[in-house]
């Protein structure tokens, strides 16, 4: 019987032969099959998307697509796993253009929103007030509106010519402040709980020099608001924080606006549940009004004069202003023994405080009496002289037997508060000018910092931080040794502004002359070395030995003429050097290359004289710039400076895990092929 003649065209089809285009796809769809994330469950893709989003999305963007977009598009697979995911279009980017976040609002079906707004160079022709009142169209749908969690607004960039006879940018236009929040007034946001406000300031900005005051009305319905941070902008009158009674973390950053300690301190007294308090600009004090120009403060919200502000709950206090303001606002606070304390102090340009009296205060009312009353050493304390700034962090956590007692039972506040108040009385207070002549930072960690401490160094030492020039300084003999008579267990990081010649610290490269380079090489060679920056005028006298030192970028080459000049007698060789059981040498990569040669001989120099070293840390300064020459960094003589098992050499890894580095700048993380090294 033939067959039906509709059977024929199958017939051809089968015996067709195949064509290129169709064994590409067969290939294709073989390969595919054999890509391991392509056989993943749908679910763990999905959470691999949602952490490349959240990596992605910053708050300074750089790229031109949303992380998601660019996983959607792809293929087919990945854009039904990602359409299948409404936590990935949650992270919503608010820029210019705005049917892109109507498109992540839709995709985000009832998920919780996070809103970055970056900063845009560009809103289109029409002036950035007209985006902002479109936008707030958008954000006050109540299907919106109810799932905003979290929210960053920031200034922009207007650059519509509003007066024809001047071509400039209308920075006033970008203020969120001004012409957004307003928008957003009484909105109900019942699911936020972190917002960021940052008001950046751009050379040419016409806002008041005293910061801009926020308007109350935008957090009044925002019950479970956890988190503000205010950077530029404030929240000017204390009782506008009282429907914030849920905050958690208040930070208002930036040089302005300026505020009173007492209107913070009013401040505090509405939020008594907040756990992190950060101040971080002008914070002035009634000596700071006391010229004619200076207005009288608004004293309308201030607490009664002595009242104390109690904080059972504050677990961070960071302070960054003048010295007297913040010793005020010390005085009227109480707070757990266990709070992580930064204190960042500055003595005013025109202050007389030549006995170096703040810094006393700082030390006085951050250590705790029993250390000076029993000739105790502080252990897990680290200072920091810095060119312009002296730092203390201390980790009391270790000593629950020496720990501040309970705040209800305030009699050691009550001392340390009557001692502060007693120091300010005694001297005449700064000027209303607030230079960075010199500062005082105080630290005191929490158990997460002392647990990553642990992981570099042992947990019981001392640890000095201090840029060279500090040495001679009346500070170290007259203010350190007296509050901290006794000290071992130390360690050393030293640091300077420049190099000793060393072209790399020029900033002009016109005046770089490579002859006269050369010639400073050659008698570098020749010439008798002399004892460098390491000096025994860095700790007082009645220190102990340091078992660690720390030499990082411009202090290498200084450190490297004390290791050359060591003598050939152990006993006469500096105590700093001698007593050495670690070394960590860092920032070599932003010196010039001979640097490296000169540091192998030094460490030569240094374990033929005094034996090797129990740990030494170097940097493989090829790393940096990517090309990798094995025989540069010459690995079996560094293992003889060192015992067996004690050589690390850092990577951009280490130098990104120890915040060094930024994550653009360390996208690659080489580790170069040295067997038995440490990573």
């Amino acid at each position: 019987m033939a067959p039906a003649a509709h059977d024929e065209p199958q017939d051809v089809i089968k015996d067709f032969p195949p064509t290129p285009l169709s064994l590409d796809l067969q290939n294709a769809r073989t390969a595919n099959g054999r890509i391991r994330i392509l056989r993943l469950p749908t679910e763990l893709v999905g959470e691999i998307f949602l952490l490349i989003v959240l990596e992605y999305i910053r708050e300074d963007n750089q790229y031109g697509l949303p992380a998601a977009l660019i996983l959607a598009s792809v293929c087919h697979h990945w854009r039904v796993i990602a359409l299948a995911q409404p936590k990935l279009w949650a992270q919503v980017p608010l820029n210019y253009t705005l049917h892109r976040t109507k498109l992540f609002l839709k995709r985000s079906c009832s998920a919780l929103l996070d809103l970055y707004m970056f900063k845009s160079t560009t809103h289109g022709r029409a002036c950035v007030k007209e985006w902002f009142q479109d936008l707030a169209a958008i954000l006050r749908e109540p299907s919106v509106s109810t799932r905003i969690q979290k929210l960053v607004f920031r200034t922009q960039q207007c650059w519509v010519r509003h007066d024809r006879r001047r071509r400039l940018i209308q920075d006033h236009c970008a203020m969120t402040s001004r012409y957004l929040l307003p928008s957003l007034n009484n909105l109900d946001l019942p699911s936020l709980r972190h917002a960021i406000l940052l008001e950046e300031r751009t050379p040419s900005f016409s806002a008041p020099s005293s910061g801009t005051d926020l308007d109350p009305k935008f957090f009044l319905h925002c019950p479970n608001l956890r988190t503000l941070t205010m950077l530029g902008c404030r929240l000017r009158i204390p009782q506008a924080y009282t429907p914030l009674s849920s905050l958690r973390r208040l930070e208002i950053t930036g040089r302005e606006p300026s505020l009173h300690y007492e209107d913070i301190l009013a401040t505090l007294k509405m939020i008594p549940q907040l756990c992190a308090l950060k101040i971080a600009c002008d914070m002035k004090c009634d000596d700071d009004y006391a010229f004619d120009w200076m207005p009288d403060p608004d004293r309308t919200h201030f607490l009664p004069p002595g009242e104390i502000v109690c904080l059972l709950n504050l677990r961070e206090l960071c302070i960054c202003s003048s010295a007297n303001a913040a010793l005020f606002l010390l005085s009227r606070l109480i707070y757990s023994h266990d709070t992580r304390i930064k204190l960042e102090i500055y003595r005013g340009v025109d202050d007389e405080d030549e006995e170096w009296t703040c810094y006393k205060a700082a030390l006085r009312f951050l250590i705790p009496p029993t250390f000076v009353e029993r000739n105790e050493p502080l252990p897990n304390f680290v200072l920091a002289l810095g060119g312009e700034t002296v730092s203390i962090t201390s980790l009391f956590e270790e000593h629950s037997d020496i720990a501040t007692p309970d705040p209800h039972d305030s009699s050691e506040f009550d001392t340390r508060r009557i001692a502060i108040m007693e120091t300010l009385r005694q001297r005449n207070l700064w000027e209303t000018e607030t230079g960075l002549e010199s500062s005082i930072i105080s630290e005191r960690a929490s158990p997460s910092t002392l647990l990553e401490h642990r992981r570099h160094y042992p947990p019981r030492h001392f640890t000095l931080t201090m840029f060279v020039e500090w040495h001679g300084e009346p500070f170290i003999e007259d203010i350190l040794a007296p509050e901290i008579p006794d000290m071992s267990n130390i360690k050393l990081v030293v640091q300077t502004e420049h190099g000793e010649d060393d072209a790399s610290s020029s900033d002009d490269s016109d005046d770089w002359d490579i002859e006269s380079i050369i010639r400073r090489r050659e008698r570098a060679k020749t010439r008798v070395h002399k004892w460098g920056a390491i000096n025994d005028t860095l700790l007082p006298q009645s220190w102990g030995p340091v078992e660690c030192l720390q030499i990082e970028t411009y202090a290498i080459p200084g450190f490297v003429k004390t290791l050359l000049a060591i003598p050939d007698d152990p006993a006469r060789v500096l105590p700093v050097i001698r007593d050495l059981r670690a070394l960590d040498i860092r920032g070599i990569r932003h010196l010039e290359r001979s640097h490296s040669i000169r540091v192998m001989e030094g460490l030569q120099r240094r374990t033929k004289v005094l034996g090797p070293l129990e740990h030494l840390c170097v940097e493989d300064e090829d790393v940096w710039y990517e090309v990798h020459d094995e025989g540069d960094l010459p690995i079996d003589t560094l293992r003889t400076c060192v015992i067996p098992g004690g050589l690390r050499i850092r990577t951009l890894y280490d130098a990104l895990q120890e915040q060094e580095l930024d994550w653009d700048a360390s996208a690659r993380y080489p580790k170069p092929p040295y067997p038995g090294a440490k990573w």
